[in-house]
């Protein structure tokens, strides 16, 4: 239940962004405990989150590194 909860307020956040009007996005986002996202678990820690509206895809980052990469798009 609160994987789902962390998941729908990221991927709402990272729709909001995308929609804002910008072309790209970045936001901080702490994970306290083990999640899923788009089949990719992600471990607890610090990551950025880069939405780019024009492909409409959000993607992942740990350390630098790319960790996933999914798709976003405006829910009514």
């Amino acid at each position: 239940m609160r994987k789902t909860f962390v998941l729908g307020i990221v991927l709402l956040t990272a729709t909001l962004f995308a929609f804002a009007g910008a072309k790209a996005r970045t936001l901080d986002l702490s994970i306290w405990q083990p999640t899923s996202v788009a089949g990719v678990q992600l471990k607890v820690g610090e990551y950025q989150v880069k939405v780019n509206a024009e492909d409409t895809v959000a993607t992942f980052y740990r350390d630098g590194s790319e960790v996933v990469k999914v798709a976003v798009h405006s829910q009514p």
